[in-house]
């Protein structure tokens, strides 16, 4: 197989496959519509391009073999995981149990696009994962298996695009009429259960960063 070819399918495979990223778009697409989801998307792919530039220039090593740097994004990370299921849960269920009625314009953006897009950034930025998966693209990449060797700057061009068009993707799918018709019957069960998701990544990400502290 083209070494190449693998680079670009284990970036897919990691970019594409459901994580704290893609659900926030997937729900920001059908609670808010297709531009807030996109706004979202370009704020994750906007850290993640940085993370491929600075993993391509030596940087990305840099942070994560800094042990107090790697798990202070871990904490942060952790905590706005938490609190980012904690405003899901309030948007269907107050603190005494109650159910929230979805707003009039349920699908309409209650955000500017550029809260949704710093939305976006912060929890890609606060994901130490996403700087670790491009060091292992990196590393793939020039490792040189084979005798060849590929060159950072391609690496980057490649996996930047495969991500871009896998985060407008989401948006663009999860905003159509079909998912938002559907969403609009299942708005409770389904915010809960990703509100669920989103709190249990961030105490697992809190556990370790505890325990790295210790």
């Amino acid at each position: 197989m083209d070494q190449l070819f693998l680079v670009y399918l284990t970036y897919f495979l990691g970019v594409a496959s459901p994580g704290p990223a893609n659900f926030a778009i997937m729900h920001t697409s059908l609670e808010q519509g297709r531009l807030s989801g996109i706004a979202f998307g370009f704020g994750v792919f906007t850290i993640s391009l940085c993370f491929g530039i600075s993993s391509a220039f030596g940087l990305g090593a840099i942070i994560a073999n800094a042990p107090t740097v790697y798990d202070i994004m871990t904490l942060i990370g952790a905590i706005y995981l938490i609190y980012m299921g904690y405003n899901l849960a309030r948007k269907v269920i107050d603190l005494k149990g109650n159910n929230v009625e979805p707003p009039a314009n349920d699908n309409m953006p209650s955000k500017t696009l550029v809260t949704h897009y710093i939305r976006g950034i912060l929890i890609h930025a606060t994901n130490p994962k996403a700087i670790t998966v491009w060091l292992t693209i990196i590393l793939l990449a020039t490792s040189g298996q084979g005798g060849k060797f590929i060159s950072p700057l391609q690496v980057v061009i490649g996996c930047a695009i495969i991500g871009l068009t896998s985060f407008m993707s989401y948006a663009i799918f999860f905003s159509s009429r079909p998912m938002v018709a559907l969403y609009t019957r299942i708005r409770k069960p389904f915010t809960l259960t990703l509100a669920g998701v989103f709190v249990l990544a961030g105490l697992v990400m809190l556990f370790r960063a505890w325990a790295a502290f210790r």
